[in-house]
């Protein structure tokens, strides 16, 4: 399964942690009108995301279940230089909360994303390679892209590298996607976004029974991870259940009765089983929602 950080338009499918700027537990509302961090989520990763309590609209975190352990995935909105020392202080304690996120954590792998506000030749940048290094991450879109820019003042003609996303060694080699995006329009920054491939068990995942009335398997995408993937849910469901013993007598049609309602029983259970197997690890696509969509009349 592909796991991707990046921005997202359609929300529909999607749940979300997050922290706002404004301090919304007071009748008169105290901070900026907007801002604060967040990290949206399809409702199917659900059942592997925790949120975590951060206290600082400068930081949201969930920590993922993936097949190589917990993983800490923090959003974070680093403090902008004004160029004073109250600035550097702001930027090293914000530095100082994630790390203290992730050691207070029961997480192993550490994924850091957002606008970190800092480019090669910013000051800023030593405490960001301290931070680094400290641990052991990787900038991944630094190794990927060459000549981005994900910050731009058209007034100014101003364009900076300043969102940034860090992960471990074990989660870097698994980036198969690094792309900033050009074609979105938000506010003066643009999308930065990677795709993971196969950190997350399809049989962790939840089902939208809602949902999945409107789609149909897609066998034609079927690759050998949807196979093996199948194969691993469905031998884990069969496991649970009980095959019946059972014994046929002669003439005599009561314990015929119920020797076949403890077959269809065991019959439905196992075809359950597949169907549940299927809908967690083969893809979808959208169908119609009614079987008179494909009537044609007359």
């Amino acid at each position: 399964m592909k796991f991707g950080l990046y921005y997202c338009r359609h929300v529909t499918a999607a749940t979300t942690t997050n922290i706002s700027a404004v301090n919304i537990s007071r009748s008169t509302l105290v901070g900026k009108p907007y801002g604060g961090t967040g990290i949206l989520y399809k409702k199917s990763l659900a059942t592997v995301i925790t949120p975590l309590e951060t206290f600082d609209p400068r930081i949201t975190a969930v920590v993922l279940k993936t097949v190589y352990g917990p993983a800490l995935i923090v959003c974070v909105y680093m403090p902008t230089d004004y160029g004073d020392d109250e600035c550097l202080e702001n930027y090293i304690a914000t530095r100082a909360k994630i790390s203290s996120l992730y050691a207070e954590s029961e997480a192993v792998h550490f994924i850091v994303a957002g606008d970190l506000n800092c480019h090669n030749n910013s000051r800023f940048y030593v405490t960001l390679n301290q931070f680094v290094s400290e641990h052991c991450l990787v900038i991944s879109d630094l190794t990927r892209l060459t000549d981005a820019f994900t910050y731009s003042n058209e007034a100014l003609n101003t364009f900076t590298w300043i969102d940034h996303i860090l992960c471990g060694s074990t989660f870097d080699i698994l980036i198969t996607d690094c792309h900033a995006h050009y074609k979105f329009i938000s506010s003066d920054h643009k999308p930065l976004s990677v795709v993971f491939e196969n950190i997350i068990s399809s049989s962790e995942l939840f089902i939208d029974v809602e949902s999945s009335n409107n789609t149909v398997l897609d066998w034609s995408n079927v690759d050998q991870h949807c196979i093996y993937s199948y194969q691993h849910v469905l031998d884990s469901a069969l496991k649970d259940i009980d095959i019946p013993g059972i014994v046929l007598e002669n003439d005599n049609n009561t314990n015929i009765t119920a020797c076949v309602d403890k077959i269809s029983q065991y019959y439905e259970l196992v075809i359950s089983c597949i169907q549940v197997a299927c809908y967690k690890t083969i893809p979808k696509r959208v169908c119609a929602s009614k079987s008179e969509d494909y009537v044609v009349s007359g």
